[in-house]
């Protein structure tokens, strides 16, 4: 892989900075995992855990300029539907279900793929990035009965019924795929234990697609998982769905550029 995806900052007076206090383990060891791959060392942002609003974000160590390249990220670490179809038991997931007849859609694809991922631990090549994604979302999808009764408006309590549905219908899906993969003998299944996938573990990953996805086609992933329904889910990109979202960020993403090139 030669590409790498560049954010460069649009800001024309240089912002005022700190240096970033020690980090704890979690964003030290993803900084390294990053750098291995071939993140610059000098980027002028890095992960930090801001305990006094208990979150994590990316922060400045030094003043930035205009037209400063802020981050690039090589793309051999991002986790797309390519990195999805050369994923052995994502791939057998699929052709389970297209031999079913329930092909997952392309978005829970991206989302068995990063399911898998996680349940692989420190065998996966993503692990430093899992590690530092929230550890449960409060997306719709794990909203309990109460919570989504007090959305009150007809066409909100129907939007979220909707979603709850679709997503619980996607996880007796995915389910079904092991169960069938587990009685073929298929080795796939295993990742999943004895009991097969649990909805917890499903909703988070499910959280974790529809709110840190940025936009990235892989037409050729894409047309490998055929007849697979539905938009392209995008890209998990390392350290870039770290920045903070503002409705006029002052950024500019210049996708995917050669290696060595733009800074």
């Amino acid at each position: 892989r030669n590409k790498k995806i560049l954010l460069r900052s649009l800001t024309r007076k240089a912002g005022d900075c700190k240096l970033a206090v020690p980090m704890i383990s979690m964003e030290a060891k993803l900084i390294a995992w990053s750098q291995s791959h071939g993140v610059d060392r000098e980027t002028p942002v890095c992960p930090h855990y801001f305990g006094e609003i208990e979150c994590r974000g990316l922060k400045a160590t030094r003043q930035i300029h205009a037209n400063d390249v802020i981050l690039s990220v090589p793309e051999e670490i991002l986790m797309t539907l390519d990195t999805a179809i050369r994923c052995p038991i994502v791939y057998a997931v699929w052709e389970c279900g297209k031999t079913l007849g329930n092909v997952p859609s392309l978005r829970q694809i991206l989302i068995i793929h990063l399911l898998v991922e996680k349940m692989k631990g420190s065998a996966s090549k993503w692990e430093a990035f899992i590690q530092c994604m929230p550890s449960e979302y409060d997306t719709i999808e794990n909203w309990d009965k109460s919570i989504v009764e007090e959305l009150q408006q007809p066409h909100l309590l129907q939007m979220a019924a909707q979603r709850i549905s679709s997503t619980r219908s996607d996880f007796r899906n995915l389910q079904n795929i092991v169960k069938e993969l587990r009685s073929s003998g298929s080795s796939a299944a295993s990742i999943f234990g004895g009991g097969g996938p649990r909805w917890e573990d499903y909703a988070w990953a499910t959280g974790a697609v529809n709110t840190r996805c940025c936009h990235v086609d892989c037409p050729a992933a894409e047309e490998g998982f055929s007849p697979a329904a539905g938009p392209s889910p995008g890209a998990l990109v390392p350290l870039l769905d770290m920045f903070n979202h503002d409705p006029d960020p002052g950024v500019a993403c210049a996708g995917f550029v050669p290696r060595g090139s733009g800074g």
